[in-house]
C-alpha cells in the first residue's frame, strides 16, 4: 500500500491528498524505492489520469457527503488503446463522481502484485501491475457494516480501523449503534447527564464525544463511507429510561417508558426486559424528549437517514401489562381515544 502523493502522479481534476484516500506506506519499503522499482520493472513510471465527462457533477460530489444511490461507477485502463489520447505510461481512471474515483483507486492499489524476477529462489520480489481494462459498478447501493458500541464499546481509533477495512472491501455504510438496553455511549448536549449515567464506567473511556462522532463522519467521507446512527426506539431503551427516571443522578422525569415483563416464552428476553420496558407513547411530553434527541443527531450526522431500531418490543407491554407504573386503565383510555388496537 502506498501514499498517493508519493507514488501516483495526478493530472487534471483531483489534486494529490493523502488524507482523502488514507493509504499508508509499508514499513519495510520506502515509497521512493517502490516507485523506482515499479518504473524499472515496467520500463515506465505510470501516471494516473483521472477523467470525468461531467465536471460539475464531479465537483459537487467532492464537496458533499456520500449518500444512498450515489454513482460509484468507474473505468480503469492500464493498457494503451489504438487511437487513444492517453499514453502507454498512463493509467486512466474515469468516473463522474469522487466516490467512483475512490473505488477505482482502491482497485488500482489491489492490481499491484509481487513476483520474483526469475526462477532463482534467492532473487528479490519485484512489483508489477496487471495490464487490463475494468468497468465496475456496485450491484447493491447499500453495502453496510453494523457496529453496536453500546454493548461492546469500541474506541474512535478502533472504529477508524473498521472504516479502513470497509474501504478495502468497497463497503459504503457504517451503521453505528451507541444506544441500547445495556448502555448509552454517545454525548448529547440536549441531555449531557445521559452518557455519564448510562454508559459503562468510567464514561470518558466508554463513550464517543460529539467531536469523536464528527471526526468519524469525516473519516468515513474520505473513504466514500456513509456513517449514520441508530437511536433504538421504542424497545431497547432501558439505559435511557433508567436515566430519566433516576431521582438522584438523572432527570427525575417519570413515565418516559413502561415497566413490564418480557415474553414468557423467551427466558432471555424475559430477563432482559424485566424492569424497564419500551417507550411510553401515552404521555405527550415524552415526544419532546425524542424530538430533542433525534434533532441533535440530525445536526451531528450528515446522512439522509437515521435508524430508529423498532425491534423486540415484548407483546404484553402495552395492552396487557401487569405493571401499574403507567396505570393500565389510563393507558387503555389513551389508546381508545387514539383508535389504537392490538393486531
Amino acid at each position: 500500500i502506498f501514499k498517493t502523493d508519493n507514488f501516483l502522479e495526478w493530472n487534471g481534476i483531483v489534486s494529490p491528498n493523502e488524507n482523502i484516500f488514507g493509504y499508508d506506506a509499508g514499513e519495510n519499503i520506502s515509497p521512493e524505492d517502490f516507485k523506482n522499482e515499479w518504473a524499472e520493472d515496467l520500463g515506465v513510471k505510470r501516471e494516473v489520469i483521472i477523467v470525468s465527462d461531467d465536471h460539475s457533477n464531479f465537483s459537487r460530489s467532492c464537496n458533499s457527503y456520500p449518500q444512498l444511490y450515489d454513482d460509484e461507477r468507474y473505468f480503469i485502463s492500464t493498457e494503451e488503446t489504438s487511437g487513444s489520447v492517453f499514453k502507454s505510461d498512463q493509467i486512466v481512471l474515469k468516473s463522474d463522481t469522487i466516490w467512483g474515483v475512490i473505488r477505482g483507486l482502491e482497485s488500482i492499489s489491489q492490481m499491484i502484485f509481487l513476483q520474483k524476477a526469475d526462477d532463482d529462489s534467492n532473487s528479490n520480489y519485484k512489483k508489477f501491475v496487471f495490464n487490463q481494462k475494468i468497468e465496475d459498478f456496485p450491484r447493491f447501493p447499500h453495502r453496510g457494516f453494523f457496529l453496536d458500541i453500546s454493548r461492546h464499546y469500541q474506541t474512535k481509533q478502533a472504529i477508524e480501523q473498521f472504516l479502513d477495512g470497509m474501504a478495502y472491501n468497497k463497503m459504503n455504510v457504517l451503521h453505528l449503534n451507541p444506544s441500547n438496553d445495556q448502555a448509552f455511549a454517545m454525548e448529547l448536549n440536549s441531555y449531557p447527564g445521559l452518557v455519564k449515567h448510562s454508559s459503562y464506567p468510567p464514561f470518558q473511556n466508554h463513550s464517543l464525544s460529539k467531536t469523536d462522532l464528527k471526526d468519524l463522519i469525516e473519516y468515513g467521507r474520505h473513504r466514500g463511507i456513509r456513517v449514520y446512527p441508530e437511536l433504538d426506539t421504542p424497545g431497547h431503551m432501558r439505559a435511557i429510561c433508567d436515566y430519566f427516571d433516576d431521582e438522584k443522578t438523572g432527570e427525575n422525569y417519570k413515565k418516559l417508558c413502561m415497566r413490564c415483563p418480557g415474553n414468557s416464552w423467551d427466558k432471555d428476553q424475559l430477563d432482559r426486559f424485566n424492569g424497564w420496558g419500551p417507550f411510553n407513547p401515552s404521555q405527550e411530553s415524552n415526544y419532546d424528549i425524542l424530538t430533542n434527541m433525534f434533532g441533535e443527531l440530525r445536526q451531528i450526522f450528515q446522512d439522509e437517514y437515521v435508524h430508529v431500531g423498532g425491534d423486540e418490543v415484548p407483546n404484553g407491554c402495552y395492552f396487557d401489562n401487569p405493571d401499574n407504573y403507567v396505570p393500565r386503565e389510563e393507558f387503555l383510555s389513551w389508546a381508545e381515544e387514539n383508535d389504537l388496537k392490538t393486531k
